[in-house]
């Protein structure tokens, strides 16, 4: 059975190099980087490390940001030494490699040497002009050193080459957001979605803009599209909760703390933030349950006893709420 087994595999294999070439030969049905990618991950299986790495590096050749083929990769060169020993010995095979240049680049900046692989990703730049994802890298790495005009620069020399590149549009929209420029911001990160309509973190960033230009309704349709991209991420809850109060719709602001504390059941200003709802919307006894919530969690904080002290106050619980003032006093 298990010699069937492999000769199944080496078929398959066969045949895959076959449908590859046969493609190429053609021109029916032009190769995308997940064909390479596909056969890769069957070679690996296989033990067949040598094959499996070049199919991952034409997997990345035609998609640079092809995370999953640039892990599957870095692990099979592990398995023979130091990454970057491998990728630097690739580099003397064939020293106009643009490919290795920039594939160190992203190394050195996993390892936080980040001078290096601005280093690095000029030479892949060198060695190729148009290599679109080599300019937004070294505009990430001049971005980490706080070179922010330099890498705006770079990023829109991305965009130049590659006039539909989502990641680019983001990291340009949050240059500009360093830079204090929050209408060229909302363009880029309106650019982003356009292109990449699942994008959540630049939804995340146009909302928090538009929070910052007040449009709330704009920044709740932002936030919105988070959660249904990111049901669990608890920062995308919280967001859409806040604005949602700030906007009067405590509705959605509870249904939104309500999860937030699902996420987070240890985090006093969620139960104090549910709460603060709850009193918005008449529910006082709910209220008053989310606040003890809070201060069991929280004691010390004066914040939360000040606002179930004004919450008494209002239900005209007078010895409550002296009660609770006094420990925000105290608390202080």
């Amino acid at each position: 059975m298990k010699i069937h087994y492999k000769i199944m595999a080496l078929c398959l294999i066969i045949l895959s190099f076959c449908n590859i070439v046969l493609a190429d030969e053609t021109n029916t049905k032009p190769l995308i980087a997940e064909d390479y990618y596909n056969l890769a991950v069957t070679l690996e299986k296989q033990g067949n490390i040598f094959e499996s790495i070049e199919q991952y590096k034409k997997a990345i050749e035609l998609k640079p940001d092809y995370d999953e083929a640039y892990k599957n990769l870095k692990k099979a060169y592990s398995k023979k030494g130091d990454l970057v020993i491998q990728f630097k010995k690739e580099i003397e095979l064939k020293p106009d490699s643009s490919l290795f240049y920039y594939l160190l680049g992203r190394i050195y900046i996993e390892k936080g040497m980040t001078d290096k692989a601005i280093d690095h990703y000029k030479k892949a730049i060198e060695f190729k002009p148009d290599y679109a994802y080599a300019f937004n890298s070294l505009g990430m790495a001049n971005s980490k050193k706080e070179l922010v005009d330099e890498a705006i620069e770079q990023y829109k020399k991305a965009i130049e080459l590659k006039p539909d590149y989502a990641e680019a549009f983001y990291n340009l929209g949050k240059a500009y957001n360093k830079k204090g420029m929050p209408e060229e911001a909302t363009a880029q990160y309106k650019k982003a979605v356009e292109f990449k309509v699942d994008y959540a973190d630049a939804y995340d960033n146009l909302g928090k803009v538009y929070i910052e230009k007040g449009m709330l309704d704009e920044a709740i349709n932002s936030f919105k599209k988070v959660v249904e991209l990111r049901p669990d991420d608890v920062d995308a809850h919280d967001n859409f909760g806040r604005t949602c109060f700030s906007k009067g719709m405590f509705d959605d602001a509870i249904n939104s703390f309500k999860k937030v504390v699902e996420f987070k059941p240890d985090d006093a200003f969620s139960y104090n933030n549910l709460a603060r709802a709850y009193v918005e919307k008449g529910m006082s006894d709910d209220a008053i349950v989310q606040y003890k919530k809070a201060i069991e969690l929280d004691p010390n904080t004066p914040e939360i006893h000040n606002n179930l002290g004004m919450l008494y106050e209002k239900l005209k619980k007078y010895d409550e709420a002296i009660s609770e003032y006094k420990l925000a006093n105290d608390s202080n």
